[in-house]
């Protein structure tokens, strides 16, 4: 059972998320109407759980609010400062808003690395962003392991799209013959991951301090170690609406989210599963980036996004969801199999 604080500070953690979501995600509605791009707004939406995470920590732990406060208000400074560019963007459609939101995001960043690295030990534990020098072997491993995930992923998809006429010999033939200067393509864009994911660290951060520091261990807590990851997943998946409708797939939206829900808990249990292990919140956040950054890496930067208005038909639903609940097969085996201990309150509502 969750204690009195823990659960209050979940609610006001739901509360903001959900709250600030479906208010934004009204602004997404009327760009959509309006034939702007929606893109922009994906990327300020990442910001919002932290933003939850850190309200309730205001009104839960205002002892470690006071320790964390440098961090924390830089960080709502900048989603406040990305919010009112997305406000700016809605109505007036002005570029200065992706200017103003790439400034807040990077100055952010930086800063939030400075104050990382001048807090002191205990503190940095407790807010998760610890990294024990004896676990840093562990941790690639770990994100080793999660790229072999992600390629596997990517491999039977490309068989699958063979299998059912999506894609010839011919165009396997011309990826061979230019892969030369494919090879060289590939490998600037995996350079780039680097100093990527430093500049967008605020965003990738942001999820997973709310999905995986946060809500996975109070659920778990409260419905065990499976039901818990599952209900991460579900909510995490449910978060994705708005998105969802105007961005992924507005010609689908039914098929899109079935799938995002199937893989949303299967990635809850691979990410789950490693953050449990580790206890550390720069795994997941990697490997979230890692998730989002794979698929640029395989495409061409000229093609129209992969995640932009896309068209799902059900047997494409069936097929993925398939393929990536087969791959994360090991995951649940290895979830059912932990032991309580693994499972970390947030020492936040403690």
């Amino acid at each position: 059972m969750l204690k009195k604080n823990e659960k209050k500070g979940l609610i006001i953690y739901l509360g903001t998320v959900f709250g600030i979501t479906l208010l934004m995600g009204f602004l997404v509605r009327a760009a959509f109407r309006n034939n702007q791009p929606v893109s922009i707004y994906a990327g300020v939406q990442m910001l919002y759980p932290a933003m939850g995470v850190i309200i309730a920590v205001f009104f839960t732990r205002k002892d470690l609010f006071q320790k964390m406060k440098r961090i924390y208000w830089t960080y709502l400074i900048a989603g406040v400062v990305s919010i009112l560019a997305l406000i700016l963007y809605t109505f007036s459609g002005s570029s200065l808003s992706t200017t103003m939101i790439s400034i807040a995001v990077t100055i952010g960043a930086l800063l939030m690395f400075v104050w990382i690295f001048l807090m002191d030990s205990p503190t940095r534990n407790a807010s998760g962003f610890g990294l024990d020098n004896k676990n840093v072997r562990t941790f690639i491993k770990y994100v080793l392991l999660f790229l072999a995930f992600q390629i596997m992923d990517i491999v039977v998809s490309t068989v699958y799209l063979f299998f059912i006429g999506e894609l010839a010999f011919s165009d396997l033939s011309q990826m061979i013959h230019s892969a030369p200067s494919t090879a060289v393509v590939f490998l600037v864009k995996l350079f780039l991951l680097i100093p990527g994911f430093f500049l967008n660290f605020m965003c990738f951060w942001g999820e997973e301090y709310g999905w995986r520091y946060f809500l996975q261990p109070l659920l778990q807590k409260r419905y065990g170690i499976c039901k818990g990851l599952v209900l991460v997943g579900v909510i995490w998946a449910v978060w994705h609406l708005p998105l969802t409708l105007y961005y992924y797939s507005p010609e689908a939206p039914m098929q899109e989210m079935v799938y995002r829900i199937v893989f949303c808990i299967c990635l809850s249990f691979v990410m789950g599963y490693f953050y449990m292990k580790l206890n550390s919140i720069w795994l997941p956040a990697i490997m979230h980036y890692l998730n989002n950054g794979m698929g640029a890496l395989f495409t061409n930067p000229t093609a129209a996004s992969q995640t932009e208005a896309r068209i799902l038909s059900w047997p494409d639903v069936f097929a993925s969801s398939i393929i990536i609940l087969i791959l994360t097969i090991p995951f649940f085996a290895l979830c059912h199999r932990m032991k309580e201990k693994f499972v970390r309150s947030p020492k936040l509502c403690e």
